[in-house]
């Protein structure tokens, strides 16, 4: 536990409560961060192998999934070192359940598709039964999309992969695009603020006639900015010093957007190329996508902390109640967000730039 003092977490709590942070999207969209020998596959490749219209590498990384829990990337077990010590004497036989985040089952029928070369009937067969419900060791509920994909696969040939697909519901399908825009947005907004800092910079995106809306980047091409497109203008030297930071966009890429017309719209394009995706309109829906826009900077409304006594007692924070130099090891804090925004990303703003000060 690292302690913070009361006005240093003002401070933090007041800077973004003013300055927003960056909108990062969050796992949940994206995939885990880690090693691919830990996480195994994520959600933006799945996405980027069918804007390839490689279909049958999707497929195939559907069926490989996760591999390790995300908390072990650390090596670190938790336990102590007698649980430690029972824990490594368990892998060594190679397949320790608590190493994963899937069950000892699901991992079995991957293992089936690998070593079958992608058989959906054996892979089926290997599959436990639909029926047995509860966790993440359920099977045949945690599995509904590999058993429709493999399903289709059987139905409709090994070589038809893309009707195959088709057998997953639309917004399954869409789902793993989307994953691969944010993926794309995230490095470009890394870069955009590497590169440019967080002062509007002549060649960015803005929303110009803007009032209370969000462009929140979610469903490509509606809401979230995909009905007011025509609002979105290029920054110029004429303009600049009447856009605010708070009105610069990044595009999900897409065939009915525009880029920045500085050194992030060349940035979109080096990766784009890199990844070998490129979004037409004249394309099945499975290989492309329209595009929208996301604010870079997002803001939390009503952000407030108090502080949490020994014991589990909360004390609202305020300077009668406490003195500046106060130490703090545990608090609360409250906020709303905006659509589309991930509350993991406005705390992990929050406490790195908190924990930083104290390493």
């Amino acid at each position: 536990m690292i302690p913070c003092t009361t006005s240093h977490i003002d401070n933090m709590v007041q800077r973004i409560s003013k300055s927003g942070f960056i909108n990062f999207y969050g796992e949940q969209r994206v995939g885990n961060a880690g090693p691919k020998s830990v996480v195994g596959v994520r959600s933006f490749e799945i996405g980027r192998a069918m804007l390839q219209k490689d279909f049958k590498l999707a497929i195939d990384l559907l069926m490989t999934g996760r591999l390790k829990s995300y908390r072990n990337i650390s090596g670190n077990s938790g336990g102590n070192d007698e649980e430690g010590g029972k824990k490594k004497e368990e892998q060594k036989d190679g397949d320790s359940d608590e190493e994963y985040i899937e069950s000892r089952e699901i991992r079995h029928v991957r293992k089936v598709w690998k070593e079958s070369g992608g058989d959906p009937t054996a892979t089926l067969k290997a599959m436990p039964s639909p029926g047995r419900g509860g966790g993440v060791g359920a099977g045949g509920a945690m599995m509904a999309r590999e058993r429709a994909v493999l399903k289709g696969l059987k139905r409709y040939g090994k070589d038809n992969a893309l009707m195959a697909i088709r057998c997953l519901q639309h917004g399954v399908r869409m789902f793993w695009i989307n994953a691969y825009q944010s993926y794309v947005w995230n490095l470009a907004v890394t870069e955009r603020i590497r590169r440019l800092g967080t002062e509007v910079a002549i060649g960015d995106l803005y929303v110009q006639n803007r009032k209370d809306d969000v462009f929140c980047g979610d469903n490509d091409g509606e809401g979230g900015g995909g009905s007011r497109k025509k609002d979105v203008c290029i920054v110029s030297k004429e303009n600049i010093s009447d856009v605010d930071i708070s009105q610069v966009v990044l595009p999900l890429p897409g065939y009915d957007v525009q880029y920045p017309s500085n050194e992030i719209g060349k940035f979109y394009e080096d990766i784009l190329l890199r990844d070998n995706v490129s979004f037409c309109k004249d394309t099945v829906a499975e290989a492309t996508a329209k595009g929208t826009y996301r604010d870079i900077v997002a803001f939390a409304k009503d952000l407030e902390w108090e502080k949490v006594k020994d014991g589990g007692e909360n004390s609202k924070h305020g300077e009668e109640e406490m003195q500046q130099s106060d130490i703090v090891d545990t608090f609360k804090i409250r906020f709303e967000l905006g659509s589309g925004s991930y509350a993991t990303m406005m705390l992990r703003e929050l406490m790195t730039t908190t924990l930083a000060r104290y390493h």
